[in-house]
Formats: structure tokens, C-alpha cells, sequence
């Protein structure tokens, strides 16, 4: 067993992930220089978890080929074959690994205990690294996500017990904590405010330790969030494109130019609704207040700080969806003809 350093972020979704990710892509060669590896085998956010993930049939595990036991094996093979190979060559004494999906995809101390044998050929006792936010922020924010997925449903709440369980930070802390040891695991509060320096990048490199990196350069930010107008659109925009050949990638190009024309209120839930789903994890906040802030005193989170105009309406107008369609028709048409110009053609 090596006596190396691995740090594990694993999220939440939607608490900056994409940004330090980013980062630590951008800086892979500073990185090194720096005696620390983010491995490009693990750097899809995807990778980990499908390491280890019970055969479960998504659509994930699909994209990927796997819909049996074996197929999960012969994938974790490939990629900790591909870890050891850039551990080796890099000869770096800390390894930095992120995947947000690593905490709401894996859901079992087994599938743990598998995620921490494969870490165990670097790492004695793994440092789990998880940011938490307000379960009512974090059911919208995931929401639209999660059109920009792929996904047709409408924003609701959560009905079934798995679907709830990714809200309850106790039980998923708790979960780690069995399987890499309490002590090994760090929270933090995805509160700007809380934030070291008000930003996930020195938060996450100041509190491993890693806070001389801290001035390594910065990716622009790449903000596709979009309004309720938009994720409407998206929405219902998802139900006509799962045919093609690459959805994905027709969705991607849809949000980048969605993005630029969003401007309306963001949609959200009622707040009385919002209310009683946080009282439903007030017991369990409490609990990881006393754990893991125990110097503090008051509630686990703060009030919302979003001051964004918010609509609970995910209607969209025809006029307002004409609007859309032609303003992206628009930026298609103005690229096809920088393309035919530059190949000599004509406008």
C-alpha cells in the first residue's frame, strides 16, 4: 500500500464542479510540475463511478456499453490500467480526482469499498473531498440540469426514496465515512460567502493544502445556465432530437446559443413548497451541522441569497418560442456563411 496522497472531490453536483474541473484540466502540466496529477484516465466526470456502479441499466451505463458484470469489469480494468500507466510516468506523490457523479451515482457501502480498493494502489487513507448546498437551490439548479441532459420531465419534487436520498447530506456522509473513515472526509458549505476568497478554485486547492497553486491561470467561465423561457424550450425541444445520431452534441450547441439569449426570471417551485421540502432535512442538517461544524452554532445553511427574479410558470408562448428558434436560425445561418466564404464559396 503506498504512502502517496489522493484527494477525491466528489461534489456535489451543481456546487462549481464543472469550474474546478476546468481548472485542473487546463493546468494539467503546471500540475505536474507541481508534484500533483489529475489523470486524464479519471478526468471524464463519468469514469469513476461506472468503475464500481452496480448494473443498473441508465442511460449512462448505456452510452458506455456496459449492461452487465462483465462489461463493468473489462471498463474498470481499462481504466485503472490507463491510472497506473500516467501515475507512473508522472511520478507525482499527490493525485487530485473529481467526479461529481461519484456522490449521487454510488449509492451502496459496496460500491464504495470497490471505489476505495482501486484508490488503495496510491493511497493509504484517500481524502474525500464534498461540497453541500441548500437542498431547495440544489432541486432547481439539478433540475435544469438535467434537461440539459436529455430530460423531458417537468420541475417537481422528488417521489421516490432514491431520488430523496441525494438531498439527505447525513446519510451520504455517512455513507463515506463508514467506508474511508470519518476523519478522512472534508465538507464544505457551496456558500460564496463561505467560500475561501469566494470562489470553489482557492476553497478547494486552500483547503487540501494545495493553496500554493492558487495562482495558476483560470479558464473563462463558461455560465450556460439559462431562464425559464429557455428551459421550456429545451424541455420540450428534447422530445424531437432523441433520434439523432448525436444528441448530445445537437443539445450542447442548442445551449450554448440558448444561453445567449436568456434574460427572463429563472424557474423555480413554490416557496411554501420549497419551505416544507427543507423541513424535510432539518433533522438530517442538524446532524451534519453538530459533525462536521461543530465550532458553529445556528442552522446548516443560511438563508438563500438568490436575489434573481424567479417565475414558478415553465410555460413558454409561441411567440416566445418563434423568438428563440429564430434567433438561433439566425446565428446558424450567420456561421454556414463565414464557412462558404472562407472555402471561397458565396453568401
Amino acid at each position: 500500500m503506498s504512502s502517496n496522497r489522493v484527494v477525491l472531490h466528489i461534489g456535489l453536483e451543481k456546487t462549481g464542479t464543472t469550474t474546478l474541473q476546468r481548472f485542473l484540466a487546463a493546468n494539467q502540466c503546471a500540475l505536474k510540475q507541481a508534484d500533483v496529477l489529475y489523470p486524464q484516465a479519471t478526468a471524464p466526470h463519468a469514469v469513476l463511478p461506472l468503475c464500481v456502479q452496480e448494473v443498473r441499466g441508465d442511460a449512462l451505463q448505456r452510452r458506455n456499453g456496459i449492461s452487465g458484470r462483465s462489461d463493468v469489469r473489462a471498463f474498470r480494468q481499462r481504466v485503472e490500467q490507463a491510472m497506473q500507466r500516467e501515475f507512473s510516468e508522472a511520478g507525482c506523490s499527490t493525485m487530485v480526482l473529481s467526479s461529481e457523479l461519484c456522490s449521487s451515482r454510488l449509492r451502496t457501502d459496496e460500491e464504495l469499498c470497490e471505489l476505495r480498493d482501486i484508490l488503495s494502489e496510491y493511497a493509504a487513507a484517500p481524502t474525500i473531498v464534498v461540497y453541500i448546498r441548500r437542498q431547495d437551490e440544489y432541486l432547481v439548479s439539478l433540475h435544469s440540469t438535467a434537461v440539459q441532459s436529455g430530460s423531458v420531465a417537468p420541475l417537481d419534487f422528488p417521489a421516490t426514496a432514491r431520488e430523496i436520498g441525494r438531498y439527505d447530506y447525513w446519510e451520504i456522509l455517512s455513507r463515506w465515512a463508514r467506508v474511508f473513515g470519518r476523519e478522512n472526509i472534508i465538507c464544505r458549505r457551496f456558500e460564496r460567502h463561505r467560500l475561501i476568497g469566494q470562489d470553489i478554485v482557492t476553497d478547494f486547492l486552500t483547503t487540501v493544502g494545495l493553496a500554493s497553486l492558487i495562482s495558476l491561470p483560470r479558464p473563462a467561465d463558461k455560465n450556460e445556465s439559462v431562464d425559464a423561457n429557455c428551459v421550456e424550450f429545451l424541455r420540450q425541444f428534447n422530445n424531437h432530437i432523441a433520434a439523432l445520431h448525436d444528441p448530445e452534441r445537437s443539445r450542447r450547441e442548442l445551449l450554448g446559443a440558448l444561453s445567449r439569449y436568456s434574460s427572463g426570471p429563472w424557474l423555480t417551485l413554490p416557496e411554501p413548497q420549497l419551505a416544507a421540502f427543507m423541513a424535510r432535512f432539518e433533522l438530517s442538517n442538524r446532524k451534519v451541522a453538530a459533525e462536521y461544524f461543530p465550532k458553529e452554532s445556528g442552522n446548516l445553511f443560511d438563508h438563500s441569497k438568490d436575489t434573481r427574479p424567479k417565475t414558478v410558470s415553465a410555460e413558454i408562448t409561441a411567440a416566445r418560442a418563434i423568438e428563440i428558434a429564430a434567433q438561433i436560425w439566425k446565428r446558424d445561418q450567420e456561421t454556414i456563411t463565414r464557412l462558404l466564404r472562407r472555402l471561397g464559396g458565396h453568401s
